[in-house]
């Protein structure tokens, strides 16, 4: 397969969006009420050691994927089974993206609009990135995240006014409610980051430190959805912003600039669409390059349409409602766990013992052991 480059400029960009993608409109979980910013703030603290798992396994195999190590450290075999799982995870993770652009779009913007053909037009926004290829994502993320960050901040300022510090009291009333929306947090965004291992980590430039990629990419994020957690919070207040679908769109909707100035909560879809665009163009990414290591495919890009319109087709059938979409919600951690941390630290597990058993045989001045697979 070509071997694409990327800066770290543009890779922390992919991230942040990447991290935005659909939690930017759908926000995050947010059962403990006005106690959910310290789910918020435990989840980025509980992803920190598995960004530290997820750095070793690139520092041990730079310029390579997880779909690569995977085949390195497992074997033909269970190697192909972990990338089956993955670019399975990636195509599934598509899908629900793709389902909620098209949720979106039907609820607030084109009510009669039939969803396959929102489905389709988002699919194939995201194929031609697809093939186009990182770089290209990477250029497109660099000039689109400060777009969004500035959308996100004057959206916040115009809101200032209407915000109601007493919403966030009394401060600890939900705390029995947090380790759930910790939980949902940290599988729903931020571990949904495994993804990017696939399809984005491996095309770093030489030089360019993975753990600091992840780790400001990561900051950029989930500082983004902890300001719109906070905006939201203040502005609508607990019970109604458990009310609504898409809580930044309704408080958004709130905004009105003297008289003639108002529909500014269509900024909002607008950040929907741009860093939703960049999610799916990944998952079809990822999933794309996981068919073509199962095929022994010398380029993935020859996968890129077909990957796309069967995530199409999943969106479609996904659910048969907005309320079974977010009740979804309530069973992916336990689906994603695996995905996310499990096989990661079960591939740093081995990638470390076989490290430590080919030092110890240099030492000793037996001959290396060959790779498997």
């Amino acid at each position: 397969m070509s071997q694409e480059r990327i800066t770290q400029k543009q890779a922390v960009c992919i991230i942040a969006m990447f991290q935005l993608g659909s939690s930017l409109v759908l926000g995050i979980s947010s059962e403990s009420k006005q106690d959910a910013w310290i789910a918020v703030i435990a989840a980025f603290a509980g992803i920190l050691p598995v960004l530290y798992v997820y750095t070793r396994l690139m520092n041990r195999f730079p310029g390579k994927d997880l779909f690569e190590i995977s085949l390195t450290l497992f074997g033909r075999v269970a190697g192909r089974i972990v990338i089956a799982l993955y670019a399975w995870y990636a195509l599934h993770l598509g899908s629900l993206v793709l389902r909620d652009f098209s949720e979106f779009i039907d609820v607030i913007v084109f009510k009669t609009m039939p969803q396959t053909i929102t489905l389709l037009t988002g699919v194939l926004l995201a194929m031609w990135a697809a093939k186009r290829g990182v770089e290209v994502l990477g250029r497109w993320s660099s000039v689109t995240l400060p777009i969004v960050l500035i959308l996100v901040a004057a959206v916040t300022l115009l809101l200032a006014k209407d915000m109601k510090p007493f919403y966030l009291l009394p401060v600890g009333e939900n705390l029995s409610k947090v380790p759930k929306d910790t939980l949902s947090t940290f599988a729903f965004p931020l571990g949904e980051s495994v993804v990017l291992l696939l399809a984005v980590m491996g095309s770093l430039k030489p030089g360019v430190k993975p753990g600091r990629t992840l780790l400001y990419g990561m900051l950029i994020g989930m500082g983004t959805l902890l300001v719109s957690l906070l905006r939201n919070t203040l502005t609508l207040g607990f019970p109604v912003h458990n009310d609504k679908w898409f809580p930044s769109y309704d408080a958004a909707s709130i905004i009105i600039v003297g008289s003639f100035i108002s529909r500014i909560e269509n900024v909002v879809g607008a950040n929907f669409l741009l860093a939703g665009f960049v999610k799916v163009s990944v998952c079809v990414l990822a999933a794309s390059k996981g068919v073509a290591r199962l095929a022994g495919a010398p380029d993935y890009r020859a996968y890129v349409a077909p990957i796309g319109l069967l995530m199409a087709a999943m969106a479609e059938i996904l659910y048969t409602s907005i309320m079974e979409m977010f009740d979804f919600l309530n069973i992916y951690p336990y689906y994603a766990i695996p995905f996310q941390l499990i096989l990661p630290v079960a591939l740093c597990i081995t990638a470390e013992i076989r490290f430590l058993v080919k030092d110890k045989k240099e030492k000793g001045g037996a001959p290396d052991a060959e790779p498997a697979g």
